[in-house]
Order: structure tokens, then sequence, then C-alpha cells
């Protein structure tokens, strides 16, 4: 037997009534739809079909109970948390926003220094070209020295960049540097790179973050806490619930889950965590697979490149904890391999390990790596040893280079919140051919009085020579830009000592300076006023060590090209935008709701966009004069990495004025007469005095005015310099009668 019933859940009731089916015993049954509605999960029976439905029995769903209040017909359920489906918690993680397709255009930026010691003068420089388009984007990169009789242009890199934010990938064509994985070294490279690159989506997190469960009987609200900040608060329904992914920060802490029920009854949960980027989420994938020759003597020469090689570095999550990676380098007279892994012991930190063998003209060689890492809240540490055979070779090593034999690493840090944080760490390096090294390290700071700073830092050899160095330094801020410093240094043979006066410079427009005077061993004074407004940044300095004095001035800046029009601006090191406001001058622009430029003529240059994510860019009406028309005064913009577009604010001039019309017995046109404008479809009323206020109106325009079935027409001549809000009239209106 069908029956509706409305329908209540531990104590909540629903707004839809639901149709269930009774049979001969009493036992009630409900459709799958139905208990998803109600998020309750389906039981293992299997369900019973009646008229091509299936309907389960409510009897067979665990910790579920139920009964029928006949009088007001309603379904009262009563059900543990583990009767129902989890409900899933926390900020959702953006949608990939397609991004603005870039214009075609260019940058330059540019950095120059000028300086003089005992007559002889000299200009260095660097230079970089760049060009942008919807295929991605190239620059150019050029050192330049002048002087002494001798001139040079060196070329540093050269480089096409296409990224593919939405598969979270780079292509980059020409100079690069290549990747190292767990064990390999980093060389410079003319050639082809393509792998991952994370950072085209930045609120993208590639590493895993704890998930953080919990269950509530009633309705209520989950406030979760990390490390004793409140990160997230959010109501949930019955039943269980899981934030996964929640909000930590890398490192050990505690996350703390306080469930409030609507009787205002509180239930507290705790769960350590640890996180590492040196994970990847369980099944990601980070890769790097790159071709070229070597570069040799950079910056030394402009095109020195050697041997050819491919490497491929591929890392993937096998689990949450748990990572590994392999790595191959080919060459034609030497081929390495290698494995890694990273695995995460919660109480403890992260382990890894590396291995490698190779195969080279001077025989086959390996090498070995073990590790160790904490990072905690109070106290972190690392430990490391690295082996390595005579003979082992990899690429940007061999044949130059000998890897060392053994390297030891041993560091540990401590925050002991008010007093202070203190560092310690060791380094043993045993090589096959040159000295062995080992040293010991330690540092310790701490806050002193309201804004003094103080730091102390010591070096001990523990090789034969014995050799040490001691240091202390006091920093005292006098405001938010400005600090004075004091510091002393002493090693096995000489000590200094230095006072220094700064004053950074804004995030805008400002000033900046540097005033030092040291003794002792590296006796020398110095003075540097910094300067910085929207067209560049720059620099004058004074020096005097060891009797000779230098002067030094330096300056630096960027030129924008797009739309045909070149803009004037600081390095262009991020994307930017040309933003077009009709043609008005003087209207401020803001970059979230930060003021950053103003037009002229119509455009100006906002610079420093967040690539790969919105910034908002907005208008004042306030900037803009009374006439002028307004859509939208805020614009959302997402832009690949050093690209730029034109973005045009819908704003334009009303060209309107105020129409006194008369009819021909020169009594004014009655009120509800209406006035159009030939190719356009408004619609202009004319309200007392026979006036009407009309927009769209050219330097001459005939208008027509309409009143009970009957017309005119009436030729509008706008002044040379019509103002905001012109009145013209009273103009005649032929042939309409009252």
């Amino acid at each position: 037997m069908e029956i509706w019933l409305a329908i209540r859940i531990n104590d909540s009731d629903l707004a839809t009534p639901a149709r269930l089916v009774r049979d001969s015993s009493g036992r009630l049954f409900a459709t799958a739809g139905d208990l998803a509605r109600w998020r309750i999960r389906l039981p293992a029976q299997p369900p019973v079909t009646l008229r091509g439905n299936d309907y389960f029995s409510l009897e067979s769903v665990h910790g579920l109970v139920y009964h029928i209040d006949e009088r007001e017909q309603i379904l009262v359920l009563d059900g543990q948390p583990g009767a129902f489906t989890a409900t899933t918690l926390g900020p959702r993680r953006a949608a990939y926003v397609p991004l603005a397709a870039p214009s075609v255009g260019g940058f330059f930026n540019y950095d120059l220094l000028a300086n003089t010691q005992n007559g002889r003068r000299a200009l260095d420089g660097l230079l970089e070209f760049g060009i942008f388009n919807r295929f991605g984007f190239g620059t150019s990169t050029f050192l330049g020295h002048g002087g002494d009789g001798q001139h040079r242009l060196l070329r540093l890199d050269t480089a096409w960049t296409q990224d593919d934010p939405e598969n979270l990938t780079s292509l980059n064509l020409g100079d690069g540097i290549s990747h190292t994985g767990a064990w390999g070294r980093a060389v410079r490279f003319g050639g082809v790179q393509w792998g991952t690159n994370f950072a085209t989506q930045p609120d993208f997190v590639p590493f895993p973050l704890p998930t953080v469960k919990g269950e509530a009987a009633l309705p209520s609200t989950v406030d979760l806490y990390v490390d004793n900040a409140l990160r997230l608060s959010q109501n949930v329904p019955y039943g269980p619930f899981e934030i996964p992914r929640a909000p930590v920060v890398t490192g050990d802490g505690q996350v703390r889950l306080v469930v409030r029920d609507l009787l205002g009854r509180e239930t507290v949960l705790t769960q350590p965590y640890y996180v590492s980027a040196r994970l990847l989420q369980a099944g990601l994938r980070d890769y790097a697979y790159e071709t070229g020759f070597i570069r040799n003597k950079y910056a030394s020469e402009n095109s020195n490149y050697g041997d050819f090689f491919a490497a491929g570095t591929h890392r993937v999550g096998l689990s949450d904890r748990l990572t590994g990676e392999v790595r191959g380098e080919l060459l034609a007279k030497q081929q390495t391999l290698g494995l890694a892994a990273s695995y995460l012991i919660p109480a403890l930190g992260v382990a890894s390990a590396a291995t490698a063998i190779s195969h080279s003209g001077e025989g086959n060689g390996s090498y070995l790596s073990l590790g160790i890492e904490h990072q905690g809240r109070l106290a972190s540490f690392g430990l490391e040893t690295r082996q390595a055979t005579p003979r082992f070779a990899q690429l940007g090593g061999w044949p130059s280079y000998d890897a060392p034999r053994s390297v030891h690493l041993a560091r540990a840090s401590f925050a002991m919140g008010r007093g202070g944080s203190a560092f310690v760490s060791y380094v043993a390096q045993t090589n096959h051919v040159a000295a062995d090294t080992k040293f010991v390290t330690a540092g310790y700071s701490v806050g002193v009085m309201d804004h003094a700073y103080l730091s102390l830092f010591g070096l001990r050899s523990l090789g034969d020579d014995h050799a040490y160095s001691i240091g202390v330094n006091l920093t005292y801020a006098l405001g938010g830009r400005t600090t004075a410093s004091a510091n002393w240094n002493r090693d096995a043979k000489t000590s200094s000592s230095s006072v220094q006066l700064q004053q950074s410079l804004p995030q805008g427009s400002g000033m900046g300076y540097r005033l030092l005077a040291g003794g002792g061993a590296n006796a020398r004074s110095e003075a540097s006023l910094f300067l910085q407004n929207d067209l560049g940044a720059y620099t004058l300095e004074a020096s005097r060590l060891s009797g000779t004095t230098s002067y030094r001035a330096g300056v630096s800046g960027g030129v924008a090209i797009l739309d045909g029009h070149a803009y004037l601006a600081r390095r262009l090191d991020d994307s930017f935008a040309v933003v077009q406001v009709g043609d008005y001058d003087d209207v401020d622009v803001y970059l979230d709701n930060q003021p950053v430029s103003r037009t002229r003529g119509g455009y100006a240059l906002v610079t420093r966009l967040r690539p790969y994510q919105s910034n908002t860019i907005t208008i004042r009406p306030e900037s803009l004069p009374l006439d002028a028309e307004i859509t939208t005064l805020r614009l959302n913009l997402s832009l690949s990495r050093r690209s730029a577009t034109l973005v045009r604010f819908p704003v334009k001039a009303a060209r309107g004025a105020l129409l006194r019309i008369v009819m021909d017995d020169g009594k004014p046109l009655p009120a509800g007469a209406w006035i159009t404008i030939a190719g356009s479809t408004d619609e202009f009323p004319v309200a007392r005095r026979g006036e009407a206020y009309v927009k769209g109106l050219s330097r001459k325009t005939v208008v027509q005015a309409h009143w009970k079935d009957q017309s005119c027409e009436i030729e509008v001549t706008l002044p040379q310099n019509p103002g905001p809000l012109p009145i013209l009239g009273p103009l005649p209106c032929h042939g309409v009668q009252p």
C-alpha cells in the first residue's frame, strides 16, 4: 500500500513529503532517490521492485529507527550518525578560470649603473627584451659593459615559453636551467624543456593535506582550529562529516574540531598532523623532460654550447605518505640512472633516500644518500648523509667536478617564544682529492625591548686550522620603514664593526636612504639615496674604502608596448594591462582597491598583475564627468605570466542636452510626448514645460517629437563646448497640435 507522509529526521522537519510503501506486516519501504535526499545510506539488503521502482526497507538500514505519527501523518526517523552519508565541508578550490587572450605586444627592462673611481669611469647595464602573444612569451637578456677602453655586450638567455595552466605544464624553447631531482646537479643549457608547473594554478596545493572527520547527531556548527587559530566555521546537518584538505601549514601541528549542536552541547576532537612539501598527493605526477646542449662559460661568452644531453625526472605520489622518483641522464660519454623516495613517518618527519649508478669513460660509479627531516613549531631538525664513489658521474659534474666521497649534515633549530630562537648545524665533507672540511655553526636571535632585535652568530672549523668567526648584530626599528643597526665581527686574524641607518623604499613612489660607517679591518663609509616613482627607480651612492672614494648612479625601469603605444614604467617582471576609459583624462584606476595609475588621453598602464589569478581593476565614478555613461566600474582580469592585454571600460560620453520644445502657438510640447533619434531605439519622455533630456546627440542631430499620432522633426545643434548638461531651446516643433 502506498502512503504519503511528511518527513522528520532527528527532530528536523523536511519541506517535501514522500511517497512510501507499507506492506501487510507494517514495514515501510522508500525509494533510493528519497534515501539519497535524506542522506541515508543504502542498506545492503536488495530492494523490492514495485511498478518499476526499487524500494528499500527502512528496517534494514543499520542505526535507524522510525515510527509514524498517525495524528500528524509524519514519518519520524531517528538515526545514529553512521546511518547517514558524510557531508563534505571546507572551502572549495576555485575552478580553473580561463585566461584573457593576450594582445600582441612587448616590453623592455633596463638596469644601468654608472660608477667612477680614481678618475676611471664605467657603465654597466642589464637589458631585457620581451615579446608576447597568444602562443606565449619570449625574452632575451644582455649584459653590457663600457669603460677602461673595453666595450662588450654579452647575451645571457634567450627563450620562448608557453604555459598550459589547464594541464599544469610549461614548455620552454631556448636557454634554461635543468631540473635536479633528488640527487642531480643543475646546468645551463640550450634546448627544449617540458614539464609540470604547479605555479600556473596558484591555488593548487600539490602536497597532501590532512582530512579531519567528525559526527553530528543533530544539526550543528563546526569550528576548525589549527594551532589554536580559527580557520573554518560552518553549519552541518546531522550525520558524519569530513573536511578534506584542511587549511594547515607545513610542519607538525594540531587541529581541534569543536562541534556545537542546537542544544548548545559541545564535542571537542583533536588530531595531530604533519604536512611536508617534499611529498605529492596520491596519484599526482610531477615531471620534467629536457634535452639540448650544455652551455659553457655563461656570462663570459655569448654562445658556447657543448655536449648534447637528454634528462628526465618523474615523481609520483604513490600514496599520501610515500612519493617516488626516477631520474635518468644520457650523454655520449656518460649515462646515469637513479631512484629516490620520500616517506612520511607521522610522529617523526619525512625520511628520504636516493641512489644512482653511472657509467662513463672513467668507469662505473654509484651514489647513495639517506636523510630525515622534521619541521616543528618549537623544534626542527634534519640529518643527511651522502656517499659517492670516485668514478660517479652526473650531469654538470664529471669530468670537471669530482663528487665528494661523503657529506654528513646535521642541523637543529629551536623556537622559544619570547625567549628567542636558536640554531646549530654541523657539516663534514670528505673529498677524493681535495682537503677535507669540517665545521660547526650556531646562532641565537631574540627580541629585546619593544623594537630591538639581537642576533649572535658563530662558526668554528674542526680541521687543523681551527679557524673561527663570531659576530653580533643589534637592529632597532625606528618606524615602519626605518631601522638602525650595529654589528661587530671577529675571526682568527681581524675584527671589524659598523653602524647603519636605513630607510627602505615605500611600495609606491617615495624615497629611501642608507648611511653606513665601519671601522677595524674593513673600515669604510657609505651613503646611498634611493628614489622611486611610477616610471622607475633611481640610486645615488658614494663610498670610501681604504682611502679610495667611488661614486655610483643607477637607474632601473621598463617600457611597455601595446596597442601601438609605448608606456614608461618600473621594471615589468609580472603581467600588465593597458586600461582604456573612453577618452577621459585624470581618471584614477585601482588594482584590488589600491590606486595604481591615472589615465592620460583615456589610457593608463596597470602593472604588477598577478599571473593566473583574478585581478580586480576598478574606476571610481567621481573621476568621470557628469555626462559620462557608465556600464560597469569593475572588471576582473586573469592573464598568463609576462603578458598583457588592452582592457576597455564601457564608458562613453552621453552627449546629452536638455531640450525645451515649443509648438507653433508658442506653448510647450505637452508632457507625455516622446522624442526619438533616427537609428536608435531609445525613447526620451517629455516632461513639464516641454523639457526632455536627450542623449546620443552629435554635432548636428535631427530628432523627432511624437504626440497623439502626430510628429515633427527638430534640428538640434550642440555648441562647441556644451559642458556636462547644456540647455537648448526653445526649439520649434511644427505641425503638432495640442
